[in-house]
């Protein structure tokens, strides 16, 4: 069974807010908090979250999505949507002027949830 996620990078809270993310990557496996916790972890720690340090969220952005394709491989479904479609875990990333936040939300849920130990201020 598929556990569908998005992956979505925001400028901005209020961007958040309205669902308009620059670029929502879609996931098909593997999606529960846990295995994405570790999968962003990973990332995040990795030498494609380079971008962190020079805040430019299309950079980050860009550098999942290649992350991605290493570490799931060729085979695994990853779309660019050209919207914001909600599927069962939605993991939105938001560069601010204190750092990564990183956070999820079910579907069907307006309320976000903090992955927790992955907010990096």
């Amino acid at each position: 069974m598929a556990t569908r996620g998005t992956y979505n990078f925001f400028k901005s809270q209020e961007d958040i807010e309205n669902e308009e993310p620059i670029i929502s990557i879609y996931k098909h496996w593997d999606n529960y908090p846990t295995n994405s916790k570790k999968l962003i972890e990973k990332f995040v720690n990795s030498k494609y979250s380079n971008s962190l340090n020079c805040h430019e969220i299309e950079v980050l952005a860009s550098n999942f999505l290649h992350f991605l394709k290493l570490e799931e491989g060729v085979d695994t479904t990853i779309t660019i949507l050209s919207k914001f479609e909600p599927e069962e875990y939605n993991y939105n990333f938001l560069i601010s002027k204190d750092g990564l936040k990183i956070t999820y939300n079910p579907y069907h849920s307006n309320e976000q949830f903090e992955l927790d130990e992955l907010i990096y201020y």
